[in-house]
C-alpha cells in the first residue's frame, strides 16, 4: 500500500475550488495547519499552478493550489508521549488538555455521555463541529472524533518553544505552530502572540 500524500495548509487561509482553476467556484476555507490527502494533481499550465484534489468525507471534490500547502514528512514526527509529558509540565495547560484527547476516535454518543450534550452544532463539508464552552469537538461523517479544539489556555508561547522545541510549521505571523507526533498532529495558537490559548489536536488524516 502506498503512503498517503499528507500535506498541511502553511497560509492562514486557504480557498478550496470546484475545479482546478482560478476560476473554480470557492466550495470551502480551509485554516492553517490543516492536513488533508491529495488524491491527484493537475498542472493548470496557463497560470502555472499546480493543483492538488481533494475529495471529502461526503463525496465532494474540491482543488487546493499546491503553493499553499507544505509537507511534514513522517519521519519527522515526534513522540506523542514526549509531547504530552512536557505539556504536562507547562503552567496555563489545564486539565481538558487530557480528557479532550481521549474523545478522540469516540462516537458521538460515547462523547456525550462523557460532556453532555453541545451548546451548539455547525454543519461543515468534513465534518459536524460541537461546540461546548471549553471545548470544540469535529466528527467525521461517520461521527467519530476526527479533531479536538480545547480553548481557554494560557500558556506562555516563549515556555511552550522552550519545551517543545522548534515546529515543523509555524504561520508567517508566528502565532500558530504545528507539530508532528507519530499519533496525532497538534496545533497551538496564540491570539496575542504571546500567550497560547487554543491548542487543536487532530487524528492523522487518512
Amino acid at each position: 500500500m502506498a503512503d498517503l500524500d499528507i500535506r498541511y495548509v502553511k497560509m492562514a487561509k486557504a480557498k478550496i475550488r470546484s475545479m482546478p482553476n482560478l476560476n473554480g467556484k470557492q466550495v470551502a476555507m480551509m485554516e492553517f495547519g490543516t492536513p488533508f490527502v491529495v488524491k491527484t494533481q493537475q498542472k493548470d499550465e496557463k497560470n502555472d499552478i499546480n493543483w492538488l484534489e481533494i475529495v471529502y468525507e461526503d463525496g465532494t471534490e474540491g482543488w487546493i493550489s499546491e503553493g499553499v500547502s507544505s509537507t511534514i514528512p513522517f519521519s519527522s514526527a515526534l513522540q506523542y508521549e514526549v509531547i504530552s509529558n512536557k505539556l504536562k509540565g507547562l503552567s496555563g495547560s489545564n486539565q481538558n488538555f487530557e480528557s479532550g484527547i481521549s474523545l478522540l476516535g469516540k462516537n458521538q454518543q460515547d462523547v456525550q455521555g462523557v460532556i453532555g450534550k453541545p451548546k451548539n452544532t455547525e454543519e461543515l463539508l468534513e465534518g459536524t463541529l460541537n461546540s461546548y464552552e471549553n471545548i470544540n469537538v469535529l466528527y467525521n461523517h461517520q461521527f467519530t472524533v476526527k479533531q479536538v479544539t480545547i480553548q481557554n489556555m494560557s500558556i506562555p508561547k516563549v515556555a511552550m518553544l522552550e519545551k517543545l522545541g522548534q515546529a515543523q510549521l509555524v504561520s508567517e505571523d508566528e502565532v500558530s505552530f504545528i507539530y508532528r507526533s507519530d499519533k496525532y498532529d497538534f496545533k497551538f495558537s496564540s491570539a496575542d502572540g504571546i500567550t497560547v490559548d487554543q491548542i487543536s489536536i487532530f487524528l492523522h488524516t487518512n
